[in-house]
């Protein structure tokens, strides 16, 4: 989500002086977002990755320091009505960050984009984990290390 650079003054500055641009991926909160696995889904995450490439010059690593798919709104409602926050949304997110895993390396510069899962449980913030408030995987998480 290039949101916040985008419509503050002068964020150029700020990207220029980054080694590395910690990105926030969500494409929950699109005003189109349907489920975890829509195309919608990565048009927004190809579309925003896009937008720092080319404003970065092609020159910085890009990683996504946060990303995912709520399993429930509990937290944040969507920004559409057609977005489903579940734990089959959730998953199908996960399974299309692996299933672009050739285009995330194609998509920017110095290896590709890399992510992580930066909020693993559900005591982190309700929904969001891969785990839930007991402790077990809500869906089989294991993402690819390589493409």
């Amino acid at each position: 989500m290039q949101y916040g650079y985008s419509v503050q003054g002068n964020s150029q500055a700020v990207l220029d002086a980054v080694d590395v641009v910690h990105a926030h991926q969500l494409p929950y909160f699109d005003s189109d977002a349907k489920d975890g696995g829509n195309v919608n889904a990565w048009n927004s995450v190809s579309k925003s990755t896009s937008w720092f490439v080319t404003n970065t010059k092609g020159t910085k690593k890009i990683i996504f320091t946060q990303t995912g798919w709520p399993s429930n709104a509990n937290v944040w409602g969507p920004n559409s009505a057609t977005a489903v926050a579940s734990v089959a949304s959730e998953q199908a997110y996960l399974n299309l960050l692996d299933s672009k895993c050739t285009d995330l390396k194609a998509l920017a510069p110095k290896g590709g984009v890399g992510w992580f899962w930066q909020i693993w449980n559900d005591p982190q913030l309700d929904g969001w984990g891969a785990l839930d408030w007991n402790g077990n995987p809500k869906f089989k998480f294991a993402p690819k290390t390589s493409c």
